[in-house]
């Protein structure tokens, strides 16, 4: 999830759907924001794999028009993962098994 610094606000899971949020995060800037783990994922590489699926997800759904090497540039660079492209395609598609089928069951 991320966490706005200076009101507390938290875009997580449950809320990243909604519109109204969506709307709120347009004009998006990193640096008001703090992404924050979940408890239960205590693994480095697990952490990343979610990282990665979240903002992800954040991105396509604010601005669906920017294609996924536009959104893995702002992953690198604005939320510092480090990772090149193919590792963020593979790390998406883990997410997307690990996290995204939980909410299926």
């Amino acid at each position: 999830m991320i966490v706005n610094k200076r009101t507390g606000f938290a875009v997580d899971k449950k809320n990243i759907d909604l519109p109204i949020i969506r709307s709120d995060l347009k004009k998006i800037d990193e640096t008001e924001w703090l992404f924050v783990m979940p408890y239960e994922i205590s693994d480095n590489h697990l952490k990343v794999i979610y990282k990665v699926g979240f903002l992800k997800k954040l991105y396509n759904l604010i601005f669906p028009h920017y294609t996924n090497i536009q959104i893995w540039k702002i992953i690198n660079t604005k939320w510092q993962v480090f990772v090149g492209i193919r590792q963020m395609e593979r790390l998406w598609k883990k997410y997307n098994e690990l996290y995204e089928k939980k909410k299926e069951d």
